[in-house]
This record gives structure tokens, sequence and C-alpha cells, in this order.
């Protein structure tokens, strides 16, 4: 293969898993919402001492996924433009 041929192929993969990156992490978001929504409410109802202390692992992880998702979009961001086109 040459060289511009390469690179335009890895240019194509490259463009791919970006966009499959960024559509998990849209999802990913999406749950996430809905989740740490769904602890807040749960910790204004009457709960008991197990039952926060599993909301707050629950809430601990959605916290930790939501930066990972941000980094995932940062490092979209961070992409010289040469390996965006």
């Amino acid at each position: 293969m040459e060289k511009p041929q390469q690179h335009q192929e890895i240019t194509k993969d490259h463009d791919r898993s970006s966009r499959m990156a960024r559509l998990i992490a849209h999802h990913c978001n999406n749950l996430l919402t809905v989740i740490l929504l769904s602890c807040q409410e749960l910790r204004d109802s009457q709960i008991n001492q197990d039952q926060s202390e599993l909301i707050t692992t629950i809430e601990n992880t959605g916290f930790h996924l939501a930066k990972v998702i941000k980094q995932i979009q940062e490092t979209e961001d961070a992409l010289p433009l040469s390996l965006k086109e």
C-alpha cells in the first residue's frame, strides 16, 4: 500500500473509531443522567444504612464514568486537525 493511501486508511479508521467513541459516550451520558437522578430521589426517601451505602457506591461509580466520558470528549477535541480530517 502506498503511503498516501495508507494515510487515508488510517484516517478513515480513526474517524470511525472517533464517531463510535462519541456515540458510546453520548448514550452513556444519557443513562448516567437517569441513574444519578434516581440516586438523588432515593436519597431523599426513607432508606436504611445499607441502602445508603449502595447508593453512594452507584453515585461514585457514576461520577467516575462521567470523568471518563469527559476525557473521551476532550481527547477528540485535542486531536490535531490532520487526524480529524
